[in-house]
């Protein structure tokens, strides 16, 4: 590794833009090159400008990182699945050359084949707010840099390279602050004459009242569970799209809920016919009973 004097050597670093992703500094300044964190199989060498992967070199990292795809899939963990599509997608942005994309998804798709990993269903989308210096002026906020957007599945949440499953405490909500203002001022837009003739002087003109609003609201998507969260600031005149996307992770939250609260009530009523017909095995073999009683009694329990 190198490095400038007083600056950190090269090396791959977290990067403050993109949770979660190395950003390579090449000793002097940030270079382009990204990585999601803790890919197995990723080959983070250094890679300057005069050492980029050849097409070879890509091929051979992406047949060398599904089998991980692969596994990620099979264990049903779906941040490592979500970390490991993240990486090849922006590994083959950056050194796939033409048509890379294309020839990458077909690898996904018949890597995931045999799996029999369903792909799951899309529900929709979250956008970030595009900011202009003026927005950002009006609210206060002097950087921003718009994350990638929040995708809903049926079963999981990802934004970037970060994917979290829906669970019964999974919880969503578009949460707006602040208020529209309207300011109003004179504006002088024609002149009217008092009299035509010479020498005449001109008179007061006609004032309209011109109109400014200036939208102060913030308006942010959430969405998380007990130990994770998801947040993306969303344009304040655009909120009907995320409020109802967050009314159905919060549907498919409370049925997977509902399921739950239903399997746990069930346990006590199972353990309880067991003991019931273990009673009556017992009164059967003790001679209060005889054989076709024990059967009789064991049906109606049963069939309840």
């Amino acid at each position: 590794m190198t490095a400038s004097a007083g600056n950190p050597p090269s090396d791959w670093y977290p990067d403050s833009e993109r949770p979660g992703w190395l950003r390579y500094w090449d000793g002097s300044a940030w270079t382009d090159h990204r990585h999601p964190a803790n890919v197995p199989g990723a080959d983070l060498a250094v890679v300057g400008s005069e050492t980029l992967p050849a097409v070879d070199e890509y091929s051979t990292t992406v047949a060398r990182v599904l089998p991980d795809y692969a596994a990620a899939l099979r264990s049903g963990d779906v941040g490592r699945e979500a970390q490991i599509y993240a990486y090849l997608l922006e590994f083959t942005r950056l050194h796939g050359g033409r048509d890379a994309l294309d020839r990458l998804n077909t690898q996904l798709h018949e890597t995931r084949l045999p799996t029999g990993v369903p792909y799951p269903r899309l529900i929709g989308q979250v956008q970030p707010e595009l900011m202009s210096k003026a927005r950002r002026r009006a609210i206060g906020l002097w950087r921003y840099v718009p994350g990638p957007p929040i995708v809903v599945y049926e079963d999981r949440i990802v934004q970037g390279s970060v994917a979290h499953r829906i669970d019964p405490y999974t919880q969503a909500q578009v949460y707006v602050d602040g208020q529209t203002q309207i300011t109003t001022r004179p504006t002088l837009t024609r002149m009217a004459l008092l009299s035509p003739l010479p020498g005449s002087t001109l008179g007061a003109g006609l004032a309209t009242a011109k109109k400014t609003v200036n939208d102060m609201r913030v308006a942010e998507f959430q969405v998380g569970g007990t130990t994770w969260s998801f947040s993306m600031l969303i344009h304040p005149g655009n909120v009907s799209g995320p409020r109802m996307l967050a009314q159905q992770v919060n549907q498919i939250a409370s049925a997977m809920q509902d399921r739950a609260q239903a399997q746990h009530r069930s346990v006590p009523e199972q353990i309880d016919l067991v003991a019931q017909i273990e009673r009556i095995v017992a009164l059967q073999q003790s001679g209060q009973i005889s054989s076709e009683q024990a059967e009789a009694m064991k049906a109606r329990l049963i069939s309840g």
